[in-house]
């Protein structure tokens, strides 16, 4: 008990509590070596991320301007078409123009449909696009408050590695 008393007395002497502030800057120092080494290997792997989502951009973009020039493609033919229509329901005689009629309707139905599937498309890759942009938004900022933090990281270890001037050596005697 006595030896306990005597380790608690000592604790608190001036001395000593110069060693437990040395102790503790040098297990801080540590830790922020620590961490400066995890940020240094998170910055290529957020680099990367952000790559990725811009090729993933630069692909949905793509897609979504194949989607719509096949629209406007499948405006142009469905135009032609109606106007062929048109002009030989002219040259046919009244008793065949009623199951032409129905054959047309059919065509333009598939044509609506195999449209408004494109225009289904086009919405999905529009949402997909947005998606991979709010993420590039969240990985770029990542990556700067990665790269500031190790930028302080680096200053305050630095600063930690420099001596301690002589006149505060002088102090603590």
């Amino acid at each position: 008990m006595a030896r306990a008393r005597a380790r608690a007395r000592a604790a608190t002497t001036e001395l000593d509590s110069h060693a437990r502030r040395r102790a503790q800057r040098h297990e801080q120092s540590k830790a922020d070596q620590r961490e400066l080494r995890a940020k240094i290997e998170l910055i290529p792997i957020l680099e990367e991320a952000l790559q990725k989502e811009h090729e993933a951009v630069d692909s949905w973009t793509k897609c979504l301007e194949d989607a719509q020039d096949f629209i406007r493609e499948v405006d142009v033919e469905k135009a032609k078409i109606k106007k062929q229509i048109c002009e030989s329901l002219e040259h046919f005689p009244r008793r065949l123009t009623c199951p032409l009629m129905r054959r047309a309707v059919g065509f333009q139905e598939k044509i609506a449909d195999s449209r408004g599937r494109v225009r289904d498309m086009i919405t999905d890759t529009q949402m997909k696009l947005a998606a991979s942009r709010g993420r590039i938004d969240t990985v770029r900022l990542k990556l700067q408050v990665t790269k500031r933090r190790v930028q302080y990281l680096r200053r305050k270890i630095k600063s930690t590695e420099k001596p301690l001037a002589p006149s505060i050596y002088e102090s603590m005697e």
